[in-house]
Protein backbone atom coordinates (compact mmCIF):
# COMPACT_ATOMS: atom_id res chain seq x y z
CA UNK A 1 0.00 0.00 0.00
CA UNK A 2 0.96 0.40 -1.28
CA UNK A 3 0.40 5.94 -0.79
CA UNK A 4 4.23 10.27 0.91
CA UNK A 5 5.55 13.69 -0.10
CA UNK A 6 7.62 15.47 2.20
CA UNK A 7 9.05 19.13 2.35
CA UNK A 8 12.40 20.12 4.32
CA UNK A 9 13.65 22.29 6.69
CA UNK A 10 17.48 22.41 8.49
CA UNK A 11 17.71 23.68 11.73
CA UNK A 12 19.87 22.51 14.37
CA UNK A 13 18.66 20.37 17.36
CA UNK A 14 19.80 20.41 20.58
CA UNK A 15 19.66 18.13 23.65
CA UNK A 16 17.47 19.44 26.72
CA UNK A 17 16.22 17.87 29.65
CA UNK A 18 12.49 17.15 30.70
CA UNK A 19 10.79 16.71 33.94
CA UNK A 20 8.07 14.62 33.33
CA UNK A 21 5.85 12.19 36.23
CA UNK A 22 8.74 13.42 38.31
CA UNK A 23 11.87 11.77 36.00
CA UNK A 24 14.40 13.65 34.48
CA UNK A 25 16.02 12.48 31.38
CA UNK A 26 17.61 13.66 28.23
CA UNK A 27 15.78 14.50 25.16
CA UNK A 28 17.48 13.21 22.57
CA UNK A 29 15.83 13.03 19.15
CA UNK A 30 16.53 10.03 17.31
CA UNK A 31 17.75 7.74 20.61
CA UNK A 32 15.90 4.64 21.54
CA UNK A 33 15.39 5.45 25.81
CA UNK A 34 13.47 2.13 26.02
CA UNK A 35 14.70 -0.63 23.92
CA UNK A 36 13.58 -4.20 23.10
CA UNK A 37 15.30 -7.20 24.49
CA UNK A 38 17.31 -8.20 22.50
CA UNK A 39 19.13 -6.51 19.86
CA UNK A 40 19.70 -6.24 17.75
CA UNK A 41 16.68 -6.86 16.54
CA UNK A 42 14.26 -5.72 13.37
CA UNK A 43 13.10 -2.48 15.15
CA UNK A 44 17.05 -1.16 15.46
CA UNK A 45 18.81 -3.63 13.23
CA UNK A 46 22.17 -2.43 13.90
CA UNK A 47 21.68 -2.62 17.96
CA UNK A 48 23.39 0.73 18.46
CA UNK A 49 20.39 2.58 20.55
CA UNK A 50 19.50 4.86 17.58
CA UNK A 51 16.88 5.09 15.50
CA UNK A 52 18.68 7.38 13.08
CA UNK A 53 21.26 5.48 10.36
CA UNK A 54 23.54 8.08 11.90
CA UNK A 55 23.79 6.94 15.04
CA UNK A 56 23.01 9.98 16.60
CA UNK A 57 20.67 12.73 16.76
CA UNK A 58 18.82 13.80 14.26
CA UNK A 59 20.51 16.77 11.99
CA UNK A 60 17.47 18.41 10.08
CA UNK A 61 13.92 19.14 10.76
CA UNK A 62 12.42 15.57 9.36
CA UNK A 63 13.18 12.80 10.60
CA UNK A 64 12.33 10.23 7.73
CA UNK A 65 15.40 10.93 5.64
CA UNK A 66 17.35 10.25 8.86
CA UNK A 67 15.39 6.84 10.01
CA UNK A 68 17.76 3.60 9.97
CA UNK A 69 14.62 2.07 8.19
CA UNK A 70 13.20 3.01 5.12
CA UNK A 71 9.64 3.43 6.57
CA UNK A 72 6.44 4.53 4.86
CA UNK A 73 4.50 7.02 5.83
CA UNK A 74 0.37 6.40 6.53
CA UNK A 75 -0.77 8.74 4.24
CA UNK A 76 -3.51 11.53 5.84
CA UNK A 77 -6.40 13.01 5.10
CA UNK A 78 -5.88 16.36 6.14
CA UNK A 79 -3.38 17.95 8.68
CA UNK A 80 -3.28 16.22 12.37
CA UNK A 81 -4.97 18.42 14.58
CA UNK A 82 -4.18 18.89 18.43
CA UNK A 83 -6.89 18.86 21.09
CA UNK A 84 -9.38 16.57 18.60
CA UNK A 85 -10.11 13.75 21.01
CA UNK A 86 -12.74 11.54 21.62
CA UNK A 87 -11.71 10.48 24.84
CA UNK A 88 -8.90 11.41 27.12
CA UNK A 89 -6.63 14.55 27.72
CA UNK A 90 -5.41 16.56 25.26
CA UNK A 91 -1.75 16.61 24.19
CA UNK A 92 -0.94 13.74 26.02
CA UNK A 93 -0.41 9.79 25.67
CA UNK A 94 -3.51 8.84 23.41
CA UNK A 95 -2.31 12.12 21.33
CA UNK A 96 -1.17 11.36 17.72
CA UNK A 97 0.77 14.00 16.51
CA UNK A 98 2.63 15.81 13.07
CA UNK A 99 4.39 18.49 12.24
CA UNK A 100 2.75 19.32 8.98
CA UNK A 101 5.67 22.26 8.01
CA UNK A 102 8.28 19.69 7.52
CA UNK A 103 6.20 16.52 6.80
CA UNK A 104 7.56 14.90 10.27
CA UNK A 105 4.61 11.99 9.95
CA UNK A 106 2.58 10.67 12.56
CA UNK A 107 2.20 7.43 11.10
CA UNK A 108 4.83 5.12 9.18
CA UNK A 109 5.31 0.83 8.25
CA UNK A 110 7.72 -1.12 6.94
CA UNK A 111 8.03 -4.97 6.00
CA UNK A 112 11.34 -6.08 6.90
CA UNK A 113 12.45 -9.36 5.23
CA UNK A 114 15.52 -10.21 6.72
CA UNK A 115 16.79 -12.88 4.10
CA UNK A 116 15.45 -11.16 0.75
CA UNK A 117 13.51 -13.93 0.07
CA UNK A 118 9.56 -12.74 -0.76
CA UNK A 119 6.94 -14.80 1.35
CA UNK A 120 9.02 -17.42 3.17
CA UNK A 121 8.11 -17.01 6.46
CA UNK A 122 10.68 -14.48 8.08
CA UNK A 123 9.44 -11.18 7.53
CA UNK A 124 7.74 -9.05 9.74
CA UNK A 125 5.68 -5.78 9.75
CA UNK A 126 7.38 -2.58 11.88
CA UNK A 127 5.35 0.18 13.22
CA UNK A 128 6.04 3.64 14.41
CA UNK A 129 3.68 6.14 15.55
CA UNK A 130 4.47 9.55 16.79
CA UNK A 131 2.79 10.84 19.97
CA UNK A 132 2.45 13.70 22.26
CA UNK A 133 4.58 12.51 25.09
CA UNK A 134 5.71 9.65 27.14
CA UNK A 135 3.10 6.83 27.51
CA UNK A 136 2.89 6.94 31.49
CA UNK A 137 0.00 4.18 32.12
CA UNK A 138 -2.27 1.76 30.19
CA UNK A 139 -3.50 2.83 26.35
CA UNK A 140 -3.82 1.40 23.34
CA UNK A 141 -1.84 1.87 19.83
CA UNK A 142 -3.69 0.36 16.66
CA UNK A 143 -2.65 -0.15 13.10
CA UNK A 144 -5.98 -1.53 11.37
CA UNK A 145 -5.97 -2.94 7.87
CA UNK A 146 -8.69 -3.02 5.14
CA UNK A 147 -7.16 -5.84 3.12
CA UNK A 148 -10.20 -6.49 1.20
CA UNK A 149 -10.68 -2.73 -0.21
CA UNK A 150 -14.28 -3.06 0.57
CA UNK A 151 -15.46 -0.51 3.26
CA UNK A 152 -18.66 0.99 4.76
CA UNK A 153 -21.74 -0.04 3.00
CA UNK A 154 -19.37 -1.65 -0.02
CA UNK A 155 -18.30 -4.29 2.83
CA UNK A 156 -20.96 -7.25 3.60
CA UNK A 157 -19.37 -7.53 7.16
CA UNK A 158 -19.35 -3.88 8.23
CA UNK A 159 -21.03 -3.27 11.28
CA UNK A 160 -21.63 -0.25 13.77
CA UNK A 161 -18.45 0.36 15.63
CA UNK A 162 -16.29 -1.68 12.91
CA UNK A 163 -16.87 -0.22 9.24
CA UNK A 164 -14.24 -2.72 7.51
CA UNK A 165 -11.71 -3.52 8.98
CA UNK A 166 -9.98 -7.03 8.61
CA UNK A 167 -7.10 -7.22 10.99
CA UNK A 168 -6.11 -4.84 14.17
CA UNK A 169 -2.90 -4.89 15.92
CA UNK A 170 -2.44 -3.48 19.13
CA UNK A 171 0.51 -1.98 21.21
CA UNK A 172 -0.71 -2.29 25.08
CA UNK A 173 0.93 0.28 26.95
CA UNK A 174 1.01 -0.17 30.78
CA UNK A 175 2.15 -3.52 33.20
CA UNK A 176 1.43 -6.97 31.86
CA UNK A 177 0.17 -5.53 28.53
CA UNK A 178 1.55 -7.27 25.08
CA UNK A 179 1.45 -6.36 21.19
CA UNK A 180 -1.82 -8.16 19.93
CA UNK A 181 -2.77 -9.01 15.89
CA UNK A 182 -6.47 -9.70 16.08
CA UNK A 183 -8.91 -11.17 13.68
CA UNK A 184 -12.03 -8.44 13.84
CA UNK A 185 -13.71 -8.76 10.32
CA UNK A 186 -16.99 -8.43 11.26
CA UNK A 187 -16.66 -7.74 14.88
CA UNK A 188 -15.46 -5.31 17.41
CA UNK A 189 -14.26 -7.98 19.85
CA UNK A 190 -11.58 -9.44 17.39
CA UNK A 191 -10.34 -13.08 17.69
CA UNK A 192 -6.54 -13.30 19.05
CA UNK A 193 -4.20 -14.42 15.89
CA UNK A 194 -0.68 -13.66 17.77
CA UNK A 195 0.51 -12.21 21.29
CA UNK A 196 4.22 -10.63 21.39
CA UNK A 197 5.53 -9.29 24.49
CA UNK A 198 6.52 -5.80 24.62
CA UNK A 199 9.46 -6.14 25.83
CA UNK A 200 10.61 -8.06 23.16
CA UNK A 201 8.42 -6.57 20.15
CA UNK A 202 8.24 -3.14 20.97
CA UNK A 203 10.84 -0.05 21.98
CA UNK A 204 10.51 3.86 22.42
CA UNK A 205 12.24 6.63 21.11
CA UNK A 206 12.81 10.15 21.80
CA UNK A 207 10.86 12.53 18.48
CA UNK A 208 11.42 15.98 17.11
CA UNK A 209 9.97 18.64 18.55
CA UNK A 210 10.25 21.07 15.79
CA UNK A 211 6.75 21.87 15.83
CA UNK A 212 3.66 21.23 17.51
CA UNK A 213 0.64 22.69 18.69
CA UNK A 214 0.89 20.78 21.97
CA UNK A 215 3.47 22.17 24.69
CA UNK A 216 5.16 18.27 24.91
CA UNK A 217 8.13 16.59 23.64
CA UNK A 218 6.55 13.63 21.30
CA UNK A 219 8.31 10.19 21.43
CA UNK A 220 7.96 7.36 18.79
CA UNK A 221 6.47 3.97 19.99
CA UNK A 222 7.58 1.09 17.44
CA UNK A 223 6.42 -2.58 17.67
CA UNK A 224 6.22 -5.26 15.33
CA UNK A 225 4.81 -8.73 14.40
CA UNK A 226 5.18 -11.54 11.71
CA UNK A 227 3.53 -10.19 8.45
CA UNK A 228 2.38 -14.29 8.33
CA UNK A 229 -0.20 -12.68 11.32
CA UNK A 230 -1.47 -9.96 9.53
CA UNK A 231 -2.23 -12.67 6.09
CA UNK A 232 -0.74 -10.25 3.39
CA UNK A 233 2.23 -10.95 1.37
CA UNK A 234 5.07 -8.10 0.69
CA UNK A 235 3.65 -7.20 -2.47
CA UNK A 236 0.15 -6.97 -1.75
CA UNK A 237 -2.10 -4.25 -1.88
CA UNK A 238 -3.91 -2.94 1.54
CA UNK A 239 -5.43 0.09 3.24
CA UNK A 240 -4.41 1.49 6.69
CA UNK A 241 -5.84 3.59 9.72
CA UNK A 242 -4.15 4.22 13.04
CA UNK A 243 -5.98 5.22 16.14
CA UNK A 244 -5.49 5.13 19.50
CA UNK A 245 -7.31 4.29 23.12
CA UNK A 246 -7.86 5.46 26.69
CA UNK A 247 -7.22 2.14 27.60
CA UNK A 248 -4.57 -0.61 26.51
CA UNK A 249 -7.31 -2.88 24.07
CA UNK A 250 -9.31 -2.42 20.72
CA UNK A 251 -9.62 1.28 19.06
CA UNK A 252 -12.45 -0.28 17.35
CA UNK A 253 -16.76 -0.33 18.99
CA UNK A 254 -16.31 3.36 19.57
CA UNK A 255 -13.32 2.79 21.86
CA UNK A 256 -11.01 5.13 19.67
CA UNK A 257 -9.49 7.96 21.01
CA UNK A 258 -7.53 9.51 18.33
CA UNK A 259 -7.64 8.63 14.96
CA UNK A 260 -4.69 10.07 12.51
CA UNK A 261 -5.05 12.37 10.28
CA UNK A 262 -8.94 12.91 10.72
CA UNK A 263 -10.07 16.15 12.65
CA UNK A 264 -12.58 14.83 15.26
CA UNK A 265 -14.18 18.36 15.95
CA UNK A 266 -15.42 17.98 12.30
CA UNK A 267 -16.21 14.23 12.36
CA UNK A 268 -17.63 12.90 15.17
CA UNK A 269 -17.92 9.33 14.72
CA UNK A 270 -15.94 7.20 15.07
CA UNK A 271 -16.50 5.01 12.10
CA UNK A 272 -16.89 8.15 10.14
CA UNK A 273 -13.25 8.91 11.08
CA UNK A 274 -12.05 5.46 9.92
CA UNK A 275 -14.10 5.67 6.63
CA UNK A 276 -12.30 8.98 5.44
CA UNK A 277 -9.29 7.86 6.69
CA UNK A 278 -9.09 4.30 4.97
CA UNK A 279 -9.95 6.63 1.77
CA UNK A 280 -7.12 9.14 2.41
CA UNK A 281 -4.88 5.81 2.44
CA UNK A 282 -6.01 3.82 -0.78
CA UNK A 283 -3.28 3.24 -3.44
CA UNK A 284 -5.88 0.60 -5.65
CA UNK A 285 -3.21 0.20 -8.56
CA UNK A 286 -0.13 -0.03 -6.31
CA UNK A 287 1.98 3.52 -7.89
CA UNK A 288 2.82 4.95 -4.75
CA UNK A 289 0.35 7.63 -5.03
CA UNK A 290 -2.78 7.83 -3.09
CA UNK A 291 -5.99 7.76 -5.27
CA UNK A 292 -7.08 10.88 -3.38
CA UNK A 293 -4.10 12.89 -5.45
CA UNK A 294 -4.09 10.21 -8.52
CA UNK A 295 -5.50 11.17 -11.76
CA UNK A 296 -4.95 8.01 -12.99
CA UNK A 297 -6.14 5.32 -10.33
CA UNK A 298 -6.14 2.29 -12.20
CA UNK A 299 -3.49 3.29 -14.39
CA UNK A 300 -5.54 2.22 -17.52
CA UNK A 301 -4.19 5.76 -19.62
CA UNK A 302 -7.64 7.43 -18.72
CA UNK A 303 -8.16 10.62 -16.24
CA UNK A 304 -10.19 9.61 -13.70
CA UNK A 305 -12.09 12.74 -14.60
CA UNK A 306 -12.67 11.83 -18.02
CA UNK A 307 -13.64 8.29 -17.10
CA UNK A 308 -16.06 10.09 -14.57
CA UNK A 309 -18.04 12.54 -16.94
CA UNK A 310 -15.84 15.32 -16.37
CA UNK A 311 -15.35 15.75 -12.58
CA UNK A 312 -12.95 14.27 -10.12
CA UNK A 313 -14.41 10.97 -8.21
CA UNK A 314 -11.91 11.92 -5.27
CA UNK A 315 -13.32 15.08 -4.72
CA UNK A 316 -14.73 15.76 -1.72
CA UNK A 317 -17.19 18.10 -2.42
CA UNK A 318 -19.02 18.95 1.08
CA UNK A 319 -15.65 18.16 3.12
CA UNK A 320 -16.89 15.57 4.91
CA UNK A 321 -14.04 13.18 4.86
CA UNK A 322 -15.80 10.97 2.29
CA UNK A 323 -14.89 11.11 -1.96
CA UNK A 324 -17.99 11.73 -4.35
CA UNK A 325 -18.42 8.61 -5.83
CA UNK A 326 -19.46 6.89 -2.29
CA UNK A 327 -20.75 9.71 -0.71
CA UNK A 328 -24.85 9.36 -0.43
CA UNK A 329 -25.09 13.25 0.13
CA UNK A 330 -23.51 13.98 -3.59
CA UNK A 331 -25.48 15.11 -5.36
CA UNK A 332 -27.30 13.37 -7.84
CA UNK A 333 -26.59 9.58 -5.81
CA UNK A 334 -28.10 7.00 -7.04
CA UNK A 335 -27.46 3.29 -5.45
CA UNK A 336 -29.80 1.08 -6.72
CA UNK A 337 -28.10 -2.25 -5.79
CA UNK A 338 -26.88 -1.31 -2.54
CA UNK A 339 -23.04 -1.64 -2.69
CA UNK A 340 -22.21 1.72 -1.33
CA UNK A 341 -20.82 2.80 -4.78
CA UNK A 342 -22.79 5.93 -6.67
CA UNK A 343 -23.96 4.26 -9.79
CA UNK A 344 -22.95 7.00 -11.65
CA UNK A 345 -19.85 6.10 -11.47
CA UNK A 346 -19.83 2.35 -11.87
CA UNK A 347 -20.89 1.66 -15.48
CA UNK A 348 -21.12 -2.36 -14.86
CA UNK A 349 -22.20 -2.05 -10.99
CA UNK A 350 -20.28 -4.56 -9.63
CA UNK A 351 -19.08 -2.14 -7.14
CA UNK A 352 -15.96 -0.57 -8.45
CA UNK A 353 -15.92 2.46 -9.65
CA UNK A 354 -14.93 3.19 -13.28
CA UNK A 355 -11.85 5.47 -12.44
CA UNK A 356 -10.75 1.99 -10.24
CA UNK A 357 -11.99 -0.38 -12.77
CA UNK A 358 -9.76 -1.85 -15.69
CA UNK A 359 -12.79 -3.11 -17.60
CA UNK A 360 -15.71 -0.32 -16.77
CA UNK A 361 -18.42 -1.66 -19.12
CA UNK A 362 -17.56 -5.19 -17.46
CA UNK A 363 -17.14 -6.73 -21.17
CA UNK A 364 -13.95 -8.57 -20.88
CA UNK A 365 -12.03 -6.38 -23.16
CA UNK A 366 -9.74 -3.64 -20.53
CA UNK A 367 -10.19 0.26 -20.90
CA UNK A 368 -6.83 0.87 -22.13
CA UNK A 369 -7.18 -0.85 -25.23
CA UNK A 370 -10.79 0.19 -25.42
CA UNK A 371 -9.52 3.74 -25.52
CA UNK A 372 -6.94 2.51 -28.45
CA UNK A 373 -4.22 2.96 -26.18
CA UNK A 374 -1.56 0.16 -26.04
CA UNK A 375 -1.72 -2.32 -22.87
CA UNK A 376 1.27 -3.14 -20.33
CA UNK A 377 2.91 -6.78 -21.33
CA UNK A 378 3.32 -7.29 -17.50
CA UNK A 379 0.64 -5.65 -15.50
CA UNK A 380 -2.97 -6.25 -17.45
CA UNK A 381 -5.38 -3.44 -17.84
CA UNK A 382 -2.09 -0.93 -17.17
CA UNK A 383 -0.97 1.81 -19.66
CA UNK A 384 2.29 0.38 -21.05
CA UNK A 385 5.18 2.27 -19.73
CA UNK A 386 8.39 2.48 -17.99
CA UNK A 387 6.67 4.85 -14.42
CA UNK A 388 4.89 6.76 -12.86
CA UNK A 389 4.91 10.54 -12.11
CA UNK A 390 4.35 12.51 -9.05
CA UNK A 391 0.34 12.73 -10.38
CA UNK A 392 0.11 9.16 -10.54
CA UNK A 393 0.29 8.92 -14.06
CA UNK A 394 2.28 6.42 -16.67
CA UNK A 395 4.99 7.29 -18.02
CA UNK A 396 7.73 6.24 -20.70
CA UNK A 397 4.81 4.87 -23.07
CA UNK A 398 3.62 5.54 -26.25
CA UNK A 399 0.41 6.87 -26.08
CA UNK A 400 -2.49 7.32 -23.44
CA UNK A 401 -4.43 10.49 -21.69
CA UNK A 402 -5.72 11.55 -25.09
CA UNK A 403 -9.36 10.60 -23.57
CA UNK A 404 -11.86 7.97 -23.86
CA UNK A 405 -14.66 6.59 -26.59
CA UNK A 406 -18.14 4.94 -26.01
CA UNK A 407 -16.67 1.34 -26.23
CA UNK A 408 -15.21 1.85 -22.64
CA UNK A 409 -18.63 1.82 -21.26
CA UNK A 410 -20.65 0.05 -23.98
CA UNK A 411 -20.00 -3.83 -22.67
CA UNK A 412 -21.72 -4.84 -26.49
CA UNK A 413 -18.39 -3.83 -27.92
CA UNK A 414 -15.50 -5.29 -27.56
CA UNK A 415 -13.58 -4.79 -30.80
CA UNK A 416 -10.52 -3.57 -29.90
CA UNK A 417 -9.75 -6.83 -27.74
CA UNK A 418 -11.16 -8.78 -31.28
CA UNK A 419 -7.83 -10.95 -33.02
CA UNK A 420 -9.47 -9.75 -36.52
CA UNK A 421 -6.89 -10.12 -39.14
CA UNK A 422 -9.13 -9.62 -42.29
CA UNK A 423 -6.17 -9.16 -44.80
CA UNK A 424 -4.16 -12.49 -43.60
CA UNK A 425 -1.13 -10.46 -42.97
CA UNK A 426 -0.29 -11.30 -39.42
CA UNK A 427 -1.35 -8.00 -37.96
CA UNK A 428 -4.37 -7.81 -36.27
CA UNK A 429 -6.92 -5.34 -37.65
CA UNK A 430 -6.59 -3.08 -34.68
CA UNK A 431 -3.24 -2.51 -35.54
CA UNK A 432 -2.96 -2.55 -39.15
CA UNK A 433 -2.46 0.73 -41.40
CA UNK A 434 -4.43 -1.10 -44.08
CA UNK A 435 -6.59 -4.15 -42.78
CA UNK A 436 -7.81 -4.71 -46.55
CA UNK A 437 -4.47 -5.26 -48.31
CA UNK A 438 -2.11 -7.85 -47.02
CA UNK A 439 0.83 -5.80 -48.68
CA UNK A 440 0.77 -2.97 -46.72
CA UNK A 441 2.11 -2.38 -44.82
CA UNK A 442 5.29 -3.94 -46.79
CA UNK A 443 6.64 -6.90 -44.80
CA UNK A 444 10.65 -8.00 -45.30
CA UNK A 445 12.08 -10.80 -47.80
CA UNK A 446 11.45 -14.13 -45.99
CA UNK A 447 8.27 -13.03 -43.74
CA UNK A 448 6.39 -15.37 -42.85
CA UNK A 449 3.80 -13.96 -40.31
CA UNK A 450 1.07 -14.47 -42.92
CA UNK A 451 -2.25 -16.53 -42.61
CA UNK A 452 -1.68 -18.78 -45.71
CA UNK A 453 -5.62 -19.66 -45.18
CA UNK A 454 -6.65 -16.34 -45.87
CA UNK A 455 -8.30 -16.22 -49.30
CA UNK A 456 -7.13 -12.61 -49.79
CA UNK A 457 -3.83 -13.03 -48.68
CA UNK A 458 -3.52 -15.76 -50.45
CA UNK A 459 -4.77 -13.87 -54.08
CA UNK A 460 -2.27 -10.96 -53.36
CA UNK A 461 1.38 -10.60 -55.24
CA UNK A 462 3.22 -9.26 -52.28
CA UNK A 463 6.35 -9.74 -53.83
CA UNK A 464 5.26 -8.38 -57.45
CA UNK A 465 6.89 -11.34 -59.19
CA UNK A 466 3.92 -11.84 -61.24
CA UNK A 467 2.89 -14.70 -58.87
CA UNK A 468 0.19 -14.62 -56.53
CA UNK A 469 1.10 -15.15 -52.76
CA UNK A 470 -0.63 -18.49 -52.40
CA UNK A 471 0.51 -20.31 -55.27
Amino acid sequence: MNFQKTIFYNFSIISFSLLLSGIVYAQSPGQIYSPASPTPNPMDPNGDGWISASGSIFTGGHELPEFEIPFLVVPQLSVEVDGDLQTGSSCAASEIVSDDLTGSAGGYYYISDPDGTPDNGDEVMIFRLRIARQANGAFGYSFLFDTDFAFGAADSNSIAGNPGFEIEVIYGSGNNNDVLVENVDGTTSGTNIGTYSTATNSQRSDALNNYSGCNTDPIFIDWFVPLSDIGITTTQNFRLSVATASSPSSALGGSASDILGVNGDLISSDDDQFAASIYASSDIDGDGIVDSVDLDDDNDGILDSVESGGTDPSADSDSDGVPDYLDPDYSGYTDTNNDGVNDNFDTDLDGIADHLDTDADGDGCNDVLEAGFTESSSIAGELEGTGYDASGLVTGGSDGYTGTNSEVTDPGVSSACSASDTDGDGIDDASDSAPNDPCDPVQPAGYTGYDATNPIWAAADCDGDGVINGD
